[in-house]
């Protein structure tokens, strides 16, 4: 039984290996060793090599290394472990780093990171604390930044715009902010925007967009409106869309949809709705 959990690591490892080296032929011995032995990718490494000199490979972070530079070949040890090293990437990070010097790393926030930048190399240092100190993505945000200042960081919420932006790169503040302030997002929409201004996010719907959109980047407003606005997603609808114009959506129909549109974006209204 050892041995075969032996063998599914190292199956794991060559996986990872050939993924960074797709398309760029085989690595040669040293650098794959190099790369191995980099004390930066081992289990409680924070800063120290010889502290953690006997710790076995992190896996789940080589995993997260090695889709970010999926096709880009073996990195080298001083990018890994400056991308390592930024504090905004610790847990409980707030802004400040010397506050977190000691604390692991977040490893759900690599693996978001990674998602983003999955094929595009190490993003560069600023960018990434740029993203996270985004104030649009902290628990509670509606609009106002003075409002949410001291909160932390929106797990949920991250996740979803990571799913979004796939490979995608870390978005621009502002593509962010408008995504987060349409009010079709909100709980309770039907259409008028005046009447859900102080509603928060609906995140189960934030939930099924973001897996539509999957790999798509964030979507314009105009494409978000017009799949929420579509009658046949509403509670009760049987054909005519007039009698559930005041009807909510129908969230086990927006489920299934969104299920089925996994990364292939909003489906248009004829493919949705039987003429």
């Amino acid at each position: 039984m050892r041995r075969l959990s032996t063998n599914r690591s190292t199956g794991a490892l060559v996986t990872h290996i050939s993924s960074m080296c797709n398309g760029k032929g085989l690595p040669e011995k040293v650098k794959v060793e190099a790369f191995l032995t980099l004390g930066c990718l081992k289990k409680g490494w924070q800063g120290i090599d010889e502290a953690v000199r006997d710790k076995p490979i992190d896996r789940a972070l080589v995993t997260n290394i090695s889709s970010i530079f999926s096709g880009k070949g073996i990195p080298e040890k001083a990018k890994v472990e400056a991308f390592l090293k930024l504090g905004c990437l610790k847990e409980g990070w707030q802004g400040i780093d010397e506050a977190v010097k000691d604390q692991p790393l977040n490893q759900a926030l690599v693996t978001h990171i990674s998602s983003m930048c999955n094929s595009k190399g190490l993003p560069e240092g600023a960018k990434v604390t740029a993203f996270l100190k985004l104030v649009c993505l902290k628990e509670g945000w509606q609009g106002i930044d003075e409002a949410v200042r001291d909160r932390p960081l929106d797990r949920a919420l991250v996740t979803n715009i990571s799913s979004i932006c796939h490979g995608k790169g870390l978005p621009e503040k502002a593509k962010v902010e408008a995504f987060l302030k349409l009010d079709c997002l909100k709980e309770g929409w039907q259409g008028i925007d005046e009447a859900v201004k102080d509603r928060p996010l609906d995140r189960a719907l934030v939930t099924h967009i973001s897996s539509m959109c999957h790999g798509k980047g964030l979507p314009e407003k105009a494409k978000v409106e017009a799949f929420l606005k579509l009658d046949c997603l509403k509670e009760g609808w049987q054909g005519i869309d007039e009698a559930v114009k005041g009807k909510p959506l129908n969230r086990a129909l927006i489920t299934s949809i969104s299920s089925m549109c996994n990364g292939k974006g909003f489906p248009e209204k004829a493919t949705v709705k039987p003429s």
